[in-house]
């Protein structure tokens, strides 16, 4: 019964709009009283879903791996690209540019710094839809 609690709490609670934390705290509490077989579905599900998480997850955005620093990714993206819109301290704007087929007004590239070096963590892509009197930006 545990275990389609479980299941049940981790499709829904998310999309109820709990927090991410408030969801994590929620499954230690049910793993923390669950017995000892239900711990052990509940390690083999997890375990799945990380493997997954991690062959699906995306390391790089126009061939600029995340992490990577500030310095050599504005190289690659001016080969990639030309120059940019604007170079600020945390980012690299471009306007007007097409990747991967798509068309887009502008795309963002942020880092952060940990005190010593400045590293990609993100970026985002926007474009126009509508016409010239309703449009709306979308952000990948």
């Amino acid at each position: 019964m545990k275990k389609y609690v479980i299941s049940i709490l981790m499709c829904i609670v998310p999309v109820l709009g709990t927090s991410a934390q408030n969801f994590i705290d929620s499954l230690i509490q049910v793993y923390d009283h669950a017995s000892i077989e239900e711990k052990r579905i509940m390690d083999i599900t997890m375990t799945k879903l990380e493997n997954e998480w991690k062959r699906t997850q995306v390391k790089e955005i126009c061939g600029i791996p995340f992490g990577e620093k500030k310095e050599v990714a504005l190289e690659v993206l001016k080969r990639k690209f030309g120059k940019p819109h604007f170079v600020t301290e945390d980012g690299i704007w471009y306007q007007f540019i097409t990747y991967g087929g798509i068309n887009f007004e502008s795309v963002l590239f942020y880092f952060q710094s940990d005190g010593k070096r400045t590293y990609m963590n993100s970026c985002s892509f926007f474009f126009q839809k509508g016409n010239k009197h309703r449009q709306t930006y979308s952000r990948f």
